[in-house]
């Protein structure tokens, strides 16, 4: 374990000599996240948003693209080993780089703009596989002026370098670092794991826990985001940031306009279960007058197969089917806007996030009945105006029984619908250039 973070350290200081050279030419920004580039929303709307900002800067200055002095870099390190890759991207003074794993279709808005670059590379589980700790860097850094984090380390892919690498390219080299907080990585590998787990917590090897590397390392930045008021008050109060510390919550981008239906992640802050509960106790006490129900479950996890396996035991008449769906980002909003009520069964394994797919249903103009925890309560869905709060698969169930039940139940959805205009009254870009746009140019 000590050989594995020695050498990691040797080879990002080699990295990082080359990184700080510095080079004339105009603003680059990097955008990193440790997961599916296409499965990522709110960092893809970050890359856009930096995108346009360059854009309306060149527009602003009357120049057109012109040759770049050298060429851009794209830096990958693992344990023990540096790719290095000479990328064919030159000539444009401005450029937001967007890194991250290939998976999912990435939205065409990001892969024609102009000013925008995406690169893919492989998942930690396909280049290490076989350590206990999976750690990997990636940074296109050659001539960022700032660096934007989406900080949320999933599975076992914690991602340890980052935030030290990401610190030293500061130092070095001036470069602006900008975390977005979207959740701790310590809670989320907490989940099913244990405390104890060797993953979670290293002090058996003398190693700062995850939870103090956070701490530690993500302390000192020229800006900290973050999604919830309550995450605003920890990182102030626990960590102790550096910096300012700013609230942005998610919004739905623009194109996201007005089935029952949940989404999920299928991992473990999220109870599937609750779900299956609920669909029991509707189809057991359903009258006549009430609705067939059709269920979409949108998303994929690694508990995906565990929960779909248990649907042919449920014994469920006719009037209530599920089906599941993975659609691209084009097809998404046109599902939600297609829906009769949104079901989120996120309970955040920090308690301080908030469920993007809400953000989403809330854009579509989907009110959404929603498992509930104090932040999610505080500032997002307020009961029985954009959506219904429920705490159990019993109280799901009545929430469907009462929603479904004839013109009663189509009255107070679409109460509820009207609720979540005030949601859709501010869009990710106005957002975005309100509480980020100061901090990038």
């Amino acid at each position: 374990m000590y050989l594995i973070l020695v050498t990691l350290f040797l080879v990002s200081l080699f990295g990082l000599r080359i990184l700080t050279r510095k080079r004339e030419g105009g603003v680059h920004f990097g955008v990193l996240v440790l997961g599916d580039v296409g499965h990522s929303p709110r960092i893809n709307l970050h890359a856009l948003s930096m995108a346009n900002k360059l854009l309306n800067l060149n527009k602003a200055k009357r120049e057109g693209p012109k040759d770049a002095n050298g060429l851009n870099t794209v830096y990958l390190v693992t344990t023990g080993r540096v790719y290095l890759t000479l990328s064919l991207f030159t000539g444009i003074t401005h450029l937001t780089h967007l890194i991250g794993y290939k998976g999912s279709k990435v939205a065409d808005a990001l892969t024609s703009h102009p000013l925008l670059r995406i690169h893919s590379i492989a998942p930690p589980s396909k280049i290490i596989a076989s350590n206990p700790v999976r750690c990997e860097l990636v940074w296109h850094g050659t001539r960022s002026n700032t660096i934007l984090i989406r900080w949320r380390c999933e599975d076992e892919s914690t991602a340890i370098p980052t935030l030290i690498i990401a610190q030293l390219l500061r130092l070095l080299r001036g470069t602006k670092l900008i975390i977005d907080w979207h959740n701790f990585g310590f809670s989320i590998m907490a989940l099913g794991k244990g405390e104890s787990n060797k993953i979670v917590n290293l002090q058996n090897d003398g190693i700062l826990t995850i939870n103090r590397y956070e701490i530690t390392f993500g302390r000192y930045a020229d800006a900290h985001l973050c999604v919830t008021k309550a995450m605003a008050h920890h990182l102030k109060t626990v960590f102790r940031v550096k910096g300012p510390v700013i609230v942005l919550y998610d919004r739905a981008p623009s194109h996201f306009h007005r089935l029952t239906l949940p989404d999920t992640s299928w991992t473990p802050d999220e109870d599937f279960s609750i779900l299956l509960d609920a669909l029991v106790h509707y189809d057991t006490h359903a009258t006549p007058r009430h609705k067939n129900l059709v269920i979409v479950v949108t998303g994929k996890g690694p508990l995906k197969a565990h929960y779909l396996s248990k649907i042919p035991s449920l014994n469920l008449s006719p009037r209530v089917k599920v089906l599941t769906a993975w659609l691209t980002v084009e097809d998404y909003p046109k599902l939600l806007g297609a829906a009769d009520l949104g079901v989120c069964l996120h309970t955040s394994s920090s308690g301080l996030d908030l469920p993007m797919k809400v953000v989403d249903m809330f854009g579509c103009g989907l009110p959404v009945a929603a498992v509930t925890y104090p932040c999610l309560a505080e500032e997002m869905v307020v009961d029985g105006v954009n959506g219904v709060l429920v705490r159990d698969g019993v109280g799901l169930g009545g929430v469907l029984l009462r929603l479904f039940d004839g013109k009663s139940g189509e009255e107070e959805v679409e109460e509820l619908r009207k609720g979540t205009e005030a949601f859709q009254r501010e869009r990710w870009d106005e957002n975005w250039e309100r509480c980020v746009g100061g901090l990038v140019v």
